[in-house]
């Protein structure tokens, strides 16, 4: 029986729809923000909440303002969340996320390559 419960869970788990989207963390002492893309935004949101509640950085870039400011100074906004297709590889959804990110640079006047 633990068997037949693990193998259901384990089709289910492969059958959720991949859910992925563009994020900010904001830095409230310095109004500094990071826009980033991820595949999975479910993850991203749990690891960065995760990293908050045993008081560590959650991500590299924000080191300097999470020491300077703290931790409570970091916030994390999901921007826009994008689900893959079906029909759609993971090349091609990866894509639609690096144009989806680069929107969202262009909007909070972002320059990556800076």
């Amino acid at each position: 029986m633990q068997a037949e419960k693990r193998k259901n869970a384990k089709q289910a788990y492969q059958k959720q729809l991949e859910v992925g989207g563009v994020f900010c963390l904001t830095c409230s002492g310095n109004h500094r923000q990071w826009v980033k893309a991820t595949r999975n935004i479910a993850s991203q949101q749990n690891k960065f909440d995760f990293a908050m509640s045993i008081h560590t950085c959650p991500e590299p870039t924000v080191r300097s303002e999470w020491l300077t400011y703290g931790p409570a100074s970091i916030t994390f906004t999901v921007l826009e969340t994008l689900t893959k297709k079906e029909t759609q590889t993971d090349e091609e959804f990866a894509d639609d996320l690096s144009v989806l990110l680069a929107l969202w640079l262009e909007k909070t006047e972002q320059n990556p390559f800076a």
